[in-house]
């Protein structure tokens, strides 16, 4: 529950920061955020894609999961180190291609529409 004077709202962060502690295991942040962020202010995840024949992805029907196999050579100890540090995650991703405002019905990317703060404004995926 919200605070409902300024004098509670300490106490507030306090719980709130216990609760999201217990939920959520610490982050290692790496990369650092402030890495992350660019010039512009937008957030940038960069991402390297695998070539796919390194990689193999199945189905797990007992875990009801993906599973995901990466062979490292033995010979690429850097590549290795990394993985094993956590420096480096390996991650499935949805590769959009291109997306359509529902309002102006140009590339939602490059219209200046705002799916979140504009009426009848979605992004749609094609």
């Amino acid at each position: 529950m919200l605070p409902n004077t300024v004098n509670e709202i300490g106490k507030w962060c306090e719980n709130a920061s216990i609760l999201l502690s217990n939920i959520f295991s610490k982050s290692n942040d790496i990369p650092l955020l402030k890495n992350m962020i660019q010039r512009t202010g937008i957030l940038l995840f960069e991402r390297r894609f695998l070539d796919p024949k390194d990689y193999e992805l199945r189905f797990d029907d007992s875990t009801k999961s993906i599973i995901a196999k990466l062979e490292i050579p033995k010979s690429n100890d850097t590549l290795y180190s990394i993985m094993t540090s956590g420096k480096l995650k390996f991650a499935l991703v949805h590769l959009i291609k291109q997306t359509e405002c529902s309002k102006c019905g140009k590339s939602y990317r490059y219209c200046g529409c705002i799916k979140y703060l504009d009426n009848k404004v979605v992004q749609k995926i094609t």
